[in-house]
C-alpha cells in the first residue's frame, strides 16, 4: 500500500467540498484517463483537511503512477478550473507525520 498526500487547488479558493466530494473527484479523474478499468482502483480516504486543502489516501502500490498521472491531468472539476498537487509518497502512514525537511533538532 502507498500512501500519498494531496494538495487540491480550485479557481474559486472558496469553494468547499467534502471528503466524499474529493474521493469522487479522485475517481472521476482516473476514469477519464483510464476508462472503467481504472475506476475499479480501491482508494481510501484516510485523512482530509478542507482548510489545509490536502487529503491523505491510501492506494495500491501498483496503482500510485495511475492515480498521480490521473490528478495531474484532470484539470475541471463542475466547470471550474482545478489542479491537484501530489505533496509525499510513503508506504508508512507513520512516515506522514513528520516532514524532514522542516524538522529541526535541538541540541545542547
Amino acid at each position: 500500500m502507498e500512501i500519498p498526500k494531496i494538495y487540491r487547488d480550485f479557481e474559486d479558493v472558496d469553494l468547499q467540498i467534502s471528503a466524499l466530494d474529493f474521493k469522487q473527484i479522485v475517481i472521476e479523474a482516473v476514469t477519464s484517463l483510464f476508462g472503467l478499468a481504472g475506476a475499479a482502483t480501491l482508494i481510501d480516504i484516510l485523512r482530509y483537511d478542507e482548510h489545509e486543502r490536502t487529503a491523505i489516501i491510501r492506494i495500491y502500490h501498483k496503482c500510485l503512477t495511475k492515480i498521480w498521472s490521473s490528478l495531474s491531468f484532470y484539470g475541471k472539476y463542475r466547470g471550474r478550473a482545478c489542479a491537484f498537487r501530489v505533496l509525499q509518497v510513503s508506504a508508512h502512514l507513520m512516515a506522514m507525520a513528520c516532514n524532514s525537511r522542516s524538522m529541526s533538532l535541538e541540541l545542547e
